[in-house]
């Protein structure tokens, strides 16, 4: 692909997650790169580690880019696209990372219609393995589509949704990561409590988690099965698992996605 002008509107953990993987993947190359936040010490950290171009400058970053990646938290939207949405013109892609915030509220807020893409990646971005699903308001405009998909890919794998999925989306995957290390860390402290040195614990827990999530992309088979697996009637695994269904985890996870489903859908409507 050509290499574009990229311009990020929000320099947090997210959007140093993207300019890291696009610059590790070299899709995109650091002098073509310019951030915006309103931390100045976010913007340093962007020029030391990154050597990417920085402002606090929004209208600037968005003349000079070719697309525009939008990183922000959700309220701050209305403001920025207000302020910026003048100088979006016609031949540039907006890339929308916000939580919650329709394409209609977009361009409701830039006063104009845009090509414009919604996406929602996970902070797994950081190392090249992000979940990332992605809409646009018409998914026959193909041109667009494939442009975003081509830069999100470098950060890890996509799949196309309609925009109606978008929150859901947000709630499984643009909030899974914390679950998993939320996993991690009652692992790490239930080897603890059962006598194993805390960096052992840590070691065992993070190439436990590693190596199920490789065996379930290598192999290919359901979790279902996987699990089934390696449970032996009577044995250990089996006796783990029951406490766990005792204890009400699936029922736990089904609910916090839910619950992130649910804020998210409130974050599209907190600025309406």
């Amino acid at each position: 692909m050509e290499q574009k002008r990229l311009g990020f509107i929000g320099a947090g953990h997210m959007g140093e997650a993207l300019v890291r993987g696009l610059i590790r993947s070299k899709t995109a190359e650091p002098q073509n790169i310019i951030a915006s936040d309103i931390r100045k010490e976010r913007l340093r950290l962007m020029e030391e580690r990154y050597k990417v171009k920085t402002t606090n400058d929004n209208i600037e970053l968005t003349k000079t880019s070719d697309c525009i990646f939008l990183c922000t938290k959700p309220l701050s939207a209305p403001k920025i696209l207000k302020e910026i949405g003048h100088y979006i013109s016609d031949d540039k892609l907006v890339i929308s990372i916000m939580a919650g915030v329709s394409i209609k509220s977009i361009e409701k807020w830039a006063g104009k219609n845009l090509k414009l893409v919604r996406a929602m990646p996970n902070i797994g971005a950081l190392v090249g393995q992000s979940a990332t699903a992605i809409t646009t308001k018409e998914m026959e405009n193909k041109e667009d589509l494939e442009m975003a998909v081509e830069l999100l890919k470098a950060v890890g794998k996509t799949v196309i949704v309609d925009e109606y999925m978008m929150d859901v989306v947000t709630g499984l995957s643009g909030s899974g990561p914390a679950y998993i290390f939320l996993v991690a860390e009652a692992l790490i402290e239930a080897g603890v409590k059962a006598g194993l040195p805390r960096n052992v614990s840590e070691q065992l827990t993070i190439q436990t988690i590693a190596a199920a999530s490789h065996l379930m992309t290598e192999v290919g088979s359901h979790p279902v099965r996987m699990r089934q697996q390696v449970t032996s009637p009577g044995g250990t695994t089996a006796y783990g698992l029951f406490a766990l269904e005792e204890a009400g985890v699936r029922a736990a996870f089904i609910k916090a996605v839910d619950k992130a489903t649910n804020r998210s859908k409130e974050l599209g409507t907190e600025e309406e």
